[in-house]
C-alpha cells in the first residue's frame, strides 16, 4: 500500500527574518522529490555564541548574504531543507549566532531523527524552507515535523536578519504589545468547530513584507492559537496577523506553501515548493479552475483518474462551497492539485490541496468507490460518494 507523504501535519516555522487510481496490482504515484532522492548537499558552518549588545562588526552597507544550505536532501518520504547564511567579508558575528541556531538546531534533530529511525520505512521527517529575500531583510520559513503522529501541532519560532542595520531582529524590537495583540485575535478570530473558546495567544514569529516602491514593509505576525470547549481537547493551530491591513488567515501546515501575501525566492537546485508550483500550467477544469499534479500520477487502469476525481470534486463540492469572481477567476483561478495518495477509512484515495483567493483546504478521494473526504487538522470527514452527491 502506497504511503502518504503528508497525514496529521505539525509545524515547527523558524522565520528567518528565520523574521509550515490503479489497475490491479499498481496505485498511483506518490509526489515525487524535486531531486534525486539521495541527493544530499551538507555543510556545516562556523558555529559562534550570540554577539553582546551593540556589536555592530561585519559589512558596513549591507551584509552580502546568501541562503545556502547545510542539508537538502530528499530521501524516500522526507523532505530535509536545513539552510544557512552564507556571506563574504570579515567575521560576522550576528550571521554566525543565527548559523548556529540552523546547524545546532535542525541539523541535530534530523541527525537524531536518522539515528533513531533511520531504517524505519515507515516514519519520515519533513524540514521544509521558505526563504524571503530583499536589499534589506534576509527571511526563511521553515516548517518541521515528524510522522506518523497524532494531534501534534508542532512548534513556531522566528529569527529575523535585517542586512543593512546588521541586526538578528527580535519581536520585542517591533513595539507590539501582548494585550494588543491578544485583543485583535479576539475581534477577528472565528472558531474552528461549535464551542471552541481561545486559551492562549503566543507570538511563534513574524514576516517583514514589503508594502511595494518605497513605503516600507507590512509586520505579519505568526500567532500560536490554543483553544478548548466544545467537548473538544484543547488544540493547537496556527494563524497570520497583520496589524497594518488586519488581514487574519489560517497557517495550513499541510499547504505546499502556506503564506497568503509574499512570493518565496526561486533556489538553485529547487526546494519542493518549487517543484509543485513549477506545475501550475495545469490542466484547466473550467474556466478559471485548474487541475494540477498530472506529472506525478501514473495510468489509473480501471480505476478513477486524478484528473477525474478533481474535476468531480469540484462540480460536487467545491462549486457549492465557493463563489467565482470573488472566490476565483481566470485571472486567479482555484488551483485543485494532487499532491499524493493517502489511506483514509481502509482505501487509498488521492490526496487534493485546494487554493485560490481563500483558505488552503484538503480533501480526498478514493479511486476506487468514489468517496470524498474533508481533511483538516483533526482528521478526516466523510461527505458522501461521487454517486450520491
Amino acid at each position: 500500500m502506497m504511503e502518504a507523504r503528508r497525514c496529521l501535519v505539525a509545524m515547527m516555522t523558524v522565520v528567518l527574518l528565520l523574521a509550515l487510481g490503479a489497475c490491479a496490482g499498481t496505485a498511483p504515484h506518490q509526489a515525487a522529490s524535486p531531486s534525486s532522492g539521495d541527493a544530499v548537499t551538507e555543510v556545516h558552518p562556523e558555529t559562534a555564541t550570540s554577539p553582546p549588545p551593540g556589536d555592530t562588526s561585519g559589512p558596513g552597507d549591507a551584509a552580502a548574504l546568501r541562503i545556502a544550505f547545510i542539508t537538502q536532501a530528499y530521501p524516500g518520504n522526507s523532505i530535509v531543507e536545513i539552510p544557512y547564511f552564507e556571506y563574504d567579508g570579515e567575521k560576522n558575528d550576528e550571521i554566525d549566532a543565527i548559523n548556529r541556531l540552523f546547524n545546532q538546531g535542525l541539523q541535530m534533530r534530523y541527525e537524531a531523527f536518522l539515528a533513531e529511525n533511520g531504517q524505519d520505512d515507515d516514519a519520515w521527517i519533513e524540514i521544509r524552507t521558505y526563504p524571503f529575500t530583499n536589499a534589506q531583510y534576509a527571511q526563511v520559513v521553515l516548517t518541521y515535523g515528524v510522522y506518523p503522529n497524532l494531534r501534534w501541532s508542532g512548534t513556531v519560532q522566528s529569527v529575523n536578519y535585517d542586512k543593512i542595520h546588521n541586526k538578528w531582529i527580535q519581536f520585542s524590537d517591533l513595539g507590539f504589545e501582548d494585550d494588543f495583540i491578544r485583543s485583535e485575535v479576539a475581534k477577528l478570530y472565528t472558531p474552528e468547530y461549535d464551542g471552541a473558546v481561545i486559551d492562549s495567544v503566543n507570538v511563534a514569529g513574524f514576516l517583514l513584507r514589503p508594502q511595494g516602491g518605497e513605503v516600507g514593509h507590512f509586520t505579519e505576525i505568526l500567532l500560536e492559537i490554543t483553544t478548548s470547549g466544545g467537548g473538544v481537547d484543547p488544540y493547537t493551530l496556527f494563524y497570520a496577523y497583520c496589524p497594518d491591513t488586519r488581514d487574519f488567515y489560517r497557517l495550513d501546515p499541510t499547504a505546499v506553501v502556506p503564506f497568503n501575501h509574499v512570493d518565496m525566492d526561486r533556489m538553485n537546485p529547487p526546494l519542493y515548493y518549487d517543484h509543485f508550483e513549477a506545475q501550475l500550467g495545469g490542466e484547466p477544469i473550467v474556466d478559471g479552475v485548474i487541475y494540477t499534479g498530472s506529472l506525478m500520477a501514473s495510468d489509473p487502469g480501471d480505476n478513477l483518474s486524478a484528473y477525474d476525481a478533481a474535476s468531480a470534486l469540484f462540480h460536487l463540492v467545491l462549486q457549492q462551497r465557493y463563489s467565482v469572481a470573488s472566490d476565483y477567476s481566470a485571472e486567479k483561478p482555484m488551483v485543485i492539485g494532487y499532491v499524493g495518495v493517502e489511506d483514509i477509512d481502509g482505501g487509498e484515495c488521492y490526496r487534493f490541496e485546494v487554493s485560490g483567493a481563500f483558505a488552503v483546504a484538503h480533501y480526498a478521494v478514493n479511486y476506487r468507490d468514489g468517496s470524498v473526504y474533508e481533511i483538516s487538522e483533526s482528521g478526516s470527514k466523510a461527505l458522501g460518494t461521487i454517486r450520491d452527491l
